[in-house]
């Protein structure tokens, strides 16, 4: 039976039950534990926080997926950057950045799958000093943000990897529906 979060913060969530709340919501490319119960009423803020604060880096850029999979969590950004710690809510910012311009980057690929797209809101270019992400589609802003990354990581696969891995999980959910 799934329990509603009450009072608690993101620090307090158990990982395991996030994950299964992510898979409920259509992010299904992070393995699940198998006895793991989704909490009922997990406020959005609150996923995010935890998705952004994880150990795991998996969990935290499975935020561009969910954020492309439902982008009305976007309305929950300002109130998971208050709860988060400074430079937790930097991290948020950029990803959530990158996950704006993915979104324009993607849009056909994601329209196929979802329908109708509501574009995210741009809350952090104009502060992170980046490109409009109306500009080249995306493309433009999402590489002088990586651009700005240290190396040797390779930023722009690390940002790529989640819409990759959640266009892939929707296509195959669509060859299955099709199928069944």
């Amino acid at each position: 039976m799934a329990t509603s979060v009450s009072q608690s913060s993101y620090t307090e969530l158990d990982i395991d039950r996030v994950v299964t709340n992510l898979y409920s919501l259509g992010v299904r490319y992070i393995t699940l534990s198998e006895d793991a119960e989704p909490y009922e009423s997990l406020p959005p803020e609150q996923l995010i926080a935890a998705l952004i604060n994880s150990d795991d880096v998996r969990l935290e850029y499975a935020l561009i997926s969910l954020l492309l999979r439902h982008p009305e969590y976007a309305n929950a950004i300002p109130q998971a950057i208050n709860i988060l710690p400074t430079n937790r809510a930097d991290v948020l910012k950029r990803h959530y950045t990158a996950a704006v311009y993915l979104q324009r980057m993607y849009r056909p690929a994601l329209a196929i799958y979802l329908g109708t797209i509501i574009p995210l809101p741009d809350h952090f270019s104009k502060e992170l000093e980046l490109p409009s992400p109306d500009d080249y589609y995306g493309v433009i802003g999402l590489q002088e943000l990586v651009d700005r990354l240290p190396p040797p990581i390779n930023w722009w696969g690390t940002y790529l990897y989640p819409v990759k891995m959640q266009i892939r999980f929707m296509s195959v959910e669509k060859t299955y529906e099709k199928t069944n």
